[in-house]
């Protein structure tokens, strides 16, 4: 409906402005200071086929090859312009990714420096600038600000995968709790109903490697959020958990291929394989 009141918007405009062009009127309305590339679906359809010429059907393709350089070249100004940086993830065997990280003060965590590093991490947690920083992935359940070389307690959390949706954490802890301690929920699994699980998990700083890890099903965490708010006794279930274990072991020096050593503490990782080339890894790992 939007597409197709753009297009009505188009040809009544080129019908008062009889000498101007379509592609004239699309320039303009593109420049224009309410005009915004996001609120139009650019694919063009087989109806809208239909009802469009090819030149008109080229000229839409046009503006949304426009619509993508003036998005990029917005961003690099909006970034710029927050002084944002691009992190780049350290080397798996870095001392930072295996010595314990402390926990931060409340002053440290509402801090303009404190402040600066989570809107570099938001920033580098997305699918685009993990591309342009070679990561092994592009898109993260979490990421800890050691695995970029940062001595702070902090991680994005991210389950779903989706980077628009990360929660930044400070000073996060775990605890596991049993099946029968977990609050009702009619949407729990099965499998939720175990003190532990087994599941593969890989790891931007492990890379073309995963393992099968046990982890705790159940737990219930405590933490600092961004307003530096604590947050105690809530619980996780299945993958967040998970999600959860992973990130804050990262804070406590440990990656998941460490707890195939015998690590003193909690669940092991029971299988691990590691691959020469990345495309070996993509083809062995598990869909």
């Amino acid at each position: 409906m939007i597409f197709m009141n753009i297009l009505a918007t188009l040809y009544a405009c080129r019908n008062k402005a009889k000498h101007s062009s379509l592609s004239t009127i699309t320039r303009r309305l593109m420049h224009s200071a309410s005009f915004n590339c996001h609120y139009i679906p650019w694919k063009i359809t087989a109806y809208d086929r239909c009802l469009l010429s090819p030149k008109a059907q080229e000229q839409i393709r046009s503006m949304s090859s426009q619509c993508d350089s003036k998005d990029k070249k917005d961003n690099e100004n909006q970034c710029e312009q927050q002084n944002l940086q691009l992190l780049k993830l350290t080397a798996e065997t870095d001392p930072i990714l295996h010595s314990p990280i402390e926990e931060m003060r409340l002053e440290d965590i509402r801090s303009p420096e404190t402040k600066q590093i989570v809107a570099n991490m938001i920033y580098s947690i997305r699918a685009k600038q993990l591309e342009r920083a070679n990561a092994p992935f592009t898109k993260a359940a979490g990421m800890a600000a050691n695995q970029w070389g940062i001595n702070k307690r902090i991680f994005l959390f991210c389950p779903k995968g989706n980077d628009g949706e990360a929660k930044v954490v400070f000073n996060p802890t775990y605890k596991p709790i049993s099946p029968n301690q977990v609050s009702t929920d009619p949407t729990k699994t099965k499998s939720e109903d175990q003190f532990t699980n087994l599941y593969r998990e890989a790891c931007f700083s492990v890379p073309q490697a995963y393992g099968i890890v046990e982890r705790y099903t159940n737990i219930a965490i405590s933490y600092v959020d961004i307003n530096g708010v604590q947050h105690t006794d809530e619980q996780l279930s299945g993958w967040k958990a998970r999600v959860w274990q992973h990130e804050t072991d990262h804070l406590d020096g440990v990656l998941y291929s460490n707890r195939q050593s015998g690590i003193k503490y909690g669940p092991n990782c029971t299988e691990f394989h590691r691959f020469q080339t990345k495309s070996e890894f993509d083809e062995s790992y598990p869909k």
